[in-house]
């Protein structure tokens, strides 16, 4: 079950927490805006060439479709993953990692014609993901936050203005796969810092 949730940002932003099982075969999560319930994104499919993320809005219709492309790169790394968007029958958009850039992780959002108008790039070390156009106008950015350590399941989605770089049921599905993949995103930190507390009776 995840839930998508969202603080102190002009729109009613969004949360997602995924507690799944890994071998399940359906995942979903929960969209909230103001603690209620106003749609969901269901991932199906496991160790398949295939998997889809499937937008609804709060009476259960499907509203989107995205597709993952069978036998491609991306079904053994998330970050080459490469899906396409429909609407009914008529194809709206494209996510798709790309090979080559200086982030770990980088997908290009690409609209019907495939041209591409906004990019999310991965910063593991500071465990989020940044959307924006492809001018890259910063008042225009979302944010897809991560916890390293803790409950890792939990995401949030914080959108810095009320005009977003993508529409948002992309951003929706987009925030469902990072939340499907994320020990392939996020790496785990190995470094801990020791505190030694000293008893002020010893001599």
């Amino acid at each position: 079950m995840a839930t998508l949730y969202c603080n102190n940002s002009p729109l009613e932003g969004w949360k997602i927490t995924s507690r799944s099982s890994p071998l399940d075969y359906t995942v979903n999560f929960t969209i909230r805006k103001d603690g209620v319930a106003t749609g969901k994104v269901v991932r199906s499919g496991l160790l398949t060439p295939r998997y889809f993320y499937d937008y609804y809005d709060e009476k259960d219709k499907l509203i989107v479709r995205a597709i993952t492309r069978p036998f491609s790169l991306g079904l053994l790394l998330p970050w080459a993953i490469a899906m396409d968007l429909y609407e009914g029958p008529v194809k709206i958009g494209m996510i798709c990692g790309k090979f080559w850039s200086h982030s770990r992780a980088k997908f290009a959002f690409k609209d019907g014609d495939g041209k591409v108008f906004a990019n999310a790039y991965l910063n593991s070390e500071r465990c989020n993901f940044m959307l924006f156009p492809v001018e890259e106008d910063f008042k225009k950015c979302v944010e897809f936050v991560g916890r390293p350590f803790g409950d890792a399941s939990i995401w949030s989605v914080n959108p810095a203005s009320e005009t977003l770089p993508a529409d948002e049921k992309m951003i929706n599905i987009f925030a469902a796969f990072v939340a499907d993949y994320q020990e392939a995103f996020i790496k785990k930190h190995d470094r801990f810092t020791t505190i030694e507390l000293q008893n002020p009776n010893q001599v």
